[in-house]
């Protein structure tokens, strides 16, 4: 499919999940030979910019069009939570690693060296763990693996007793992270360092933690922790909570959210009870082995709700939450837990469901209908998101809202009265929406996938969910949905801090998230994404120690220099990803490449590794 006078080298292939190379010198000997064959054009690993680059005398003959179809196998959205919600849990806790590592080991060197310094360095020094937090994100990359991270597997992929798997790089990660998180906030303060938070988003937060505490701390900075609140049990469920940005109303049999209004409007964000737990019969196209794809809504026969079994509901109140706790028969003879954080304080709603012994091939879901057909539906993709007309397609509105389809922390639904709500997630992806009614696609419950049992793909055991509805009563762009889902999904983390509350790193521009502060060589490097889908103006503002900042490539290249900070300024384009690298007078320590994988595997897994089976194909094993 490679255009006319197009550039391409393909080296070989052998469909669509190639066995080992016959060779397992591959692919060392292969290089040396290409050395020899061709050595005017080392082989190397190019970005898909370059290759656009290449492209140029011939591409303005491309023909281009939106997108409009969804994927097919959209059964890889909703299943197996465990391994998606595992993923996005270790994939935050690595990005505040790196964010606590790059401060504290740029906050403790000698200021007479430094151009932009802080009013006050630490006397404790920390070096930058580049080896660790590179091995770290190689094992996130191995678990991102199509069918590890869709869950479409056998189980031995996630857990074997002797082989190298998911569980084990998942747990590595989480080690590196922590590790490293908690050394570099020790080193800031060693001899005053108390229980605290860390914040490693890049504004001020105040969210709630569990409806026990309501924090405030600084962007990039830390405070001390707070004193919990009491928990004090009522004796009735409340019919209407009253909140500071909405008013709810519940029914205090079944524990579903029966009315819900923004304020200070009051306009009605639903259009019928909501979180009420469907079971689905998970039916599929005949071609469609199970695991991998799904028949829309109206093909999938329905089981059973959480309004079909009696439930005992109870409630407490904290000073910052009421919380409500729902227990229940389910579909299939297991027992579902479902508790509601009502925050009086904040425009988010928790959301936390357990459920338990799910029959084989069942979809469950968590239905939210509104009051009104939304006009407008956004949903989160990596760095940006997407944005669909609804119910019909509009000129300028590219996305896709028909069918299953993935969301990665949040979506949005915007009603015709300007008013909107949001379902934020923590590695629950999979949305659909019909007609007037949001569903979150909890799980899709699968015994064997191509004939191999896989216990995080089954419906039995225990299977938990966190999500939440964030309300508002503004235009999306000023109720910052993105940064919500953010909050969400990297609370403040609970580490041994300066008994003060530090002095903000880094301020930006509201339009803005950091998703990476790392350093590299000689360089901090900094992600920002504009999250508005405005063209704007950025401001990022440093008080970290460096030499001077470009505008960059995503690979650190093509450097445009920027006037001197510490505050720096340039034009934004909407969902645009910006590379902002500052160069300082210190590198850290240069990353060695891993040729050889036996480093990150535990001791008694190596003899696997090393054991070299060509004939064995990856996924999706074949065990019928």
């Amino acid at each position: 499919a490679t255009p006319p006078g197009a550039p391409v080298l393909i080296l070989g292939g052998k469909g669509d999940y190639s066995r080992p190379p016959a060779n397992p010198a591959y692919p060392s000997a292969f290089l040396a030979e290409w050395a020899a064959f061709r050595p005017d054009t080392p082989l190397r690993f190019a970005t898909f910019g370059e290759y656009f680059d290449a492209l140029a005398p011939v591409r303005d003959s491309f023909i281009t069009q939106p997108v409009s179809t969804p994927y097919n196998w959209n059964a890889f959205w909703v299943q197996n939570p465990r391994v998606k919600s595992t993923f996005r849990r270790a994939e935050h806790a690595l990005q505040a690693a790196e964010t606590a590592a790059t401060l504290a080991s740029l906050r403790t060197l000698p200021a007479a060296a430094l151009v932009h310094a802080p009013a006050a360095l630490s006397s404790a020094s920390f070096t930058y763990p580049s080896q660790d937090l590179y091995h770290a994100w190689l094992q996130l990359f191995l678990n991102a693996d199509r069918n590890t991270l869709w869950g479409a597997a056998g189980g031995m992929v996630f857990e074997h007793p002797t082989s190298w798997e998911a569980r084990d790089r998942f747990e590595s990660i989480e080690t590196i992270a922590a590790t490293a998180t908690n050394l570099a906030l020790q080193s800031l303060a060693p001899e005053a360092a108390t229980p605290g938070l860390f914040n490693s988003l890049n504004w001020d937060r105040r969210d709630p933690l569990d409806g026990l505490s309501q924090p405030a701390v600084p962007a990039y900075g830390t405070a001390p922790a707070p004193s919990p609140v009491a928990v004090r049990p009522l004796a009735t469920v409340p019919a209407v909570i009253e909140a500071a940005d909405y008013t709810a109303r519940l029914d205090p049999a079944t524990g579903h959210l029966l009315s819900l209004r923004a304020k200070p409007s009051g306009r009605e964000l639903l259009g019928g009870p909501a979180n009420v737990l469907v079971a689905e019969k998970a039916t599929r196209p005949q071609w469609y082995a199970a695991g991998d794809g799904l028949n829309t809504r109206a093909d999938r026969p329905r089981l059973a709700t959480s309004a079909d079994f009696p439930a005992t509901v109870r409630a407490s109140e904290t000073d910052i939450a009421v919380i409500v706790e729902i227990t229940a028969p389910f579909h299939g003879g297991g027992v579902s837990t479902r508790r509601i954080l009502f925050n009086k304080n904040y425009p988010r709603i928790d959301f936390e469901t357990e459920l338990n012994d799910l029959p084989d091939e069942t979809v469950v879901l968590a239905d939210f209908p509104l009051a009104e057909t939304p006009t407008e539906v956004r949903r989160g993709v990596p760095f940006g998101f997407s944005l669909a007309s609804w119910p019909e397609p509009r000129p300028g509105f590219d996305g896709i809202a028909t069918g299953v389809l993935p969301a990665i922390r949040w979506s949005d639904y915007e009603l015709p009265s300007g008013a909107g709500l949001a379902i934020l997630d923590r590695g629950v992806p999979a949305r659909e929406l019909t007609g007037h009614t949001a569903a979150l696609l909890l799980c899709n419950t699968v015994e064997k996938y191509y004939g191999y049992p896989n216990a995080w793909l089954s419906g039995k055991g225990r299977h938990r969910f966190a999500y939440a509805l964030a309300v508002r009563d503004t235009a999306w762009d000023e109720a910052r949905v993105p940064r919500l889902a953010w909050e969400f999904n990297q609370p403040p983390l609970a580490v041994a801090a300066p008994a003060a509350a530090t002095v903000p790193a880094i301020r930006t521009s509201p339009n803005l998230i950091v998703e990476t502060m790392r350093r590299d060589g000689s360089d901090i490097e900094l992600r920002l994404i504009e999250t508005l889908g405005q063209s704007g103006e950025a401001r990022v503002e440093l008080d970290l120690p460096h030499e001077s900042a470009a505008l960059t490539d995503f690979n650190g290249d093509r450097a445009r220099p920027l006037p001197a900070g510490p505050a720096y300024v340039f034009p934004l384009r909407p969902q645009q990803i910006v590379t902002l690298r500052l160069r300082t007078s210190l590198p850290a320590a240069p990353v060695t490449p891993l040729t050889d994988w036996t480093p990150l595997v535990p001791e008694p897994k190596r003899p696997a590794l090393h054991s070299y089976q060509p004939e064995v194909v990856g996924h999706p094993p074949r065990g019928e």
